[in-house]
């Protein structure tokens, strides 16, 4: 998919963005098998790196390196206005998720060093729809040990301190499916620092989001702590759009 004039605002802690589309989007009588189906991944990522720096994305799979920054993919760099943005399209073959992970590589004497890689690992999940070259737009905000929330994901806090936390694990939001002329946007982010009782929405500049009205923003679906998704079906004419996460309590989601 092309680009829409520019990314939208992500939110601070992990976020992420996916747009899927493409011609053959929901054909699936013409489809190939899933051996020949393949899909471009498009990874995006700001990141303001010093001199001699770049960013690597590795993943599952011989094609992201095996989640080995050795093996991985080295992105290319461009600026959009203050940002430093890390960009690289990447042919896969379909599968329903692929696990990938970002860091920050320098280079000494011949040497792959790691100067710092992000908190945790990112799942991108494809749907079963998507046609043989379509196009898949990933946006990641860049989120390490530097986040003040991430402390709270340690062992300390999650075994000892929050262990009267709910955990969720194996989850999944509602897919939506597109009808021509349409993307499927997933909204994705990570928070640590939620209390119990409290859901995370989006709200933002179309219909879908609710036009920036608090009653009508969209209700994400905690998948796996501490991951919220949920997904939108959003014409071409949309784009771009705008928009933030909030925290609510669940008690506000339900009126």
């Amino acid at each position: 998919m092309a680009s829409y004039g520019g990314p939208p605002r992500m939110g601070p802690a992990g976020g992420f963005m996916a747009l899927m589309s493409g011609p053959t989007y929901g054909a699936v009588n013409q489809m190939p098998s899933d051996k020949e189906r393949r899909i471009n991944v498009h990874f995006r990522i700001p990141y303001m790196t010093k001199w001699g720096q770049s960013v690597v994305v590795t993943g599952t799979g011989a094609l992201l390196g095996n989640m080995r920054y050795s093996k991985g993919i080295t992105l290319k760099c461009h600026h959009e206005k203050d940002s430093l943005v890390w960009e690289a399209l990447v042919s896969l073959p379909w599968q329903p998720c692929y696990k990938y992970k970002y860091a920050l590589v320098s280079q000494e004497d011949g040497q792959q060093l790691v100067d710092a890689e992000e908190l945790m690992e990112h799942s991108l999940l494809l749907h079963e729809g998507l046609g043989h070259g379509d196009v898949v737009e990933v946006l990641d905000t860049w989120c390490d040990r530097s986040y003040p929330g991430s402390i709270l994901a340690s062992s300390a806090f999650t075994k000892v301190i929050r262990q009267h936390k709910q955990m969720r694990s194996g989850g999944q939001a509602p897919q939506q499916q597109p009808a021509v002329g349409e993307a499927v946007v997933r909204f994705q982010v990570m928070d640590w620092m939620l209390e119990d009782g409290q859901v995370i929405c989006v709200t933002g500049s179309i219909p879908q989001l609710g036009m920036w009205q608090q009653d009508q923003m969209l209700l994400l679906t905690e998948t796996d702590t501490p991951c919220w998704q949920g997904e939108i079906r959003v014409p071409y004419s949309a784009f771009a759009f705008t928009y933030k996460y909030a925290v609510i309590s669940r008690s506000q989601a339900a009126a």
